[in-house]
């Protein structure tokens, strides 16, 4: 029984005595220490590891972190380690804070990013276990108070933390242009392969930095030429609205409502609502004029073909108030006036010794004229003025009118009009002119 009391007595001497105190008291200081240097060297390694990988048509492109922000964690790490030497582990939170913050920055980051073009990589999980063995680490000196104090070593502690914040403000500020212009560098690049969606949004971030506004715009104005040739019109006119002074943006918003209203074209019965929506959307746009005038072609050409002349002229009337079609009505009118002459007016003028009947209302064809001689075709042009009691100067065509018992005379050249002569009477003129000159200059040759 007193060999068991002396034994504890022995025991408890040893425990107590200093040698012990300091051998445990090395242990677990080293333990904490372990723990923070691993963290550190976990956190430097993590920088020159892919953090993150970017996966784009195919091709893949390992990220560092050094190439960012990795810098400043690599610094925070570093003064960390020398807070750990010092037996200041817990001072090693301040940088270890600095760090994590910066992490958390650049993760918040690339996180839109990774659900669209890539994923994690190794170096940012080393990271945060870095982080995890560090906060373990400053427990375990917390718990065993393993940090030893001194005046020196706290007045190094500051000027450390000073330097490294100054060092950090730094780095952020020289990094942060660095940023700039590799945003900058990529959204260019964005640029140039057609990605104009995604170089928008990067030129967005970079603000009035370099000659971003100007590249931009140039983005949106490709972009809705894009659009423009997947027939998206309604896309390309909202790009092409916030670019309106650039180039011809102008003219393309006009193609583009234009080819949005010929799409909804289905037929006659929609003209008007056409013209009516190319006056207000396009009105200086010269295809879509030149589109409504082939429109009305073809239409007139279709009721011409089929002789149904006050169907045209009833087509025409509906958009007479929005589109310039006189003229066309006109001559709808004067074909209307010609195929309502009756076959006893037609016998009349034959029995009255025209050289050709109905010259005013019927548009001549070689058939009309063939057996007509020079001087024939000569009179046959002439009789047309004469219809309107034009008075000639010439004799033998005053005498051979006069001789009409239809003939008329009331004008005198002075007093003609031209105007007096319709569209019909004015191309037979031509027509029979054309022919009389071309079989006199035959008799010459022959």
């Amino acid at each position: 029984m007193d060999n068991e009391k002396k034994f504890k007595q022995d025991e408890n001497m040893l425990n107590e005595s200093p040698v012990t105190q300091v051998a445990i008291t090395l242990n677990k200081s080293f333990i904490a220490k372990f723990f923070g240097v691993l963290a550190i060297l976990l956190q430097i390694i993590s920088c020159f590891i892919p953090i993150y990988t970017i996966t784009f048509l195919g091709m893949k492109k390992d990220v560092l972190y050094i190439e960012g922000d990795g810098i400043i964690v690599c610094i925070c790490a570093v003064v960390a380690l020398i807070f750990i030497l010092l037996s200041q582990q817990i001072a090693s939170t301040i940088p270890s804070i600095i760090s994590c913050g910066v992490f958390i920055y650049t993760i918040t980051s690339l996180s839109e990013v990774s659900e669209f073009l890539g994923s994690y990589g190794p170096g940012m999980w080393l990271l945060v276990l870095g982080y995890i063995f560090s906060l373990i680490g400053v427990v375990l000196a917390i718990v065993w108070k393993t940090d030893k104090y001194s005046k020196k070593n706290v007045a190094i502690s500051i000027g450390i933390v000073i330097l490294s914040i100054v060092g950090v403000i730094a780095i952020m500020y020289l990094s942060e242009g660095k940023k700039q212009n590799d945003h900058y560098q990529s959204a260019c690049e964005n640029m140039k392969n057609g990605l104009y969606s995604e170089a928008i949004k990067e030129f967005d971030s970079l603000g009035d930095y370099k000659d971003t506004q100007e590249k931009k715009i140039e983005c949106y104005y490709l972009l809705a030429k894009e659009e423009m040739g997947f027939s998206d019109y309604d896309s390309a006119i909202e790009l092409l609205e916030k670019v309106k002074d650039y180039k011809d943006a102008t003219m393309l918003i006009d193609e583009c409502n234009f080819n949005l209203l010929k799409d909804d074209y289905y037929g006659v019965e929609d003209m008007p609502d056409l013209i009516d929506g190319i006056l207000e959307k396009c009105p200086n746009y010269k295809k879509a004029k030149d589109y409504i005038n082939n429109l009305i072609a073809k239409e007139l050409e279709y009721y011409a073909n089929e002789e149904e002349y006050q169907e045209a002229l009833d087509f025409l009337d509906t958009i007479s108030g929005k589109w310039n079609v006189e003229k066309e009505k006109k001559k709808f009118r004067e074909k209307q006036e010609v195929a309502e002459k009756t076959e006893e007016d037609m016998e009349i003028e034959q029995n009255d010794e025209y050289i050709i009947p109905g010259s005013d209302c019927i548009y001549l064809l070689f058939d009309d004229i063939a057996d007509l001689s020079v001087e024939e075709l000569r009179i046959a042009r002439n009789e047309i003025y004469a219809r309107h009691g034009y008075i000639f100067k010439d004799e033998s065509l005053n005498n051979y009118f006069l001789s009409k018992s239809w003939y008329e005379p009331r004008y005198t050249i002075d007093e003609w009009n031209e105007n007096w002569l319709n569209e019909i009477e004015k191309d037979n003129i031509q027509f029979l002119k054309g022919t009389e000159e071309t079989m006199r200059e035959n008799e010459q040759y022959n």
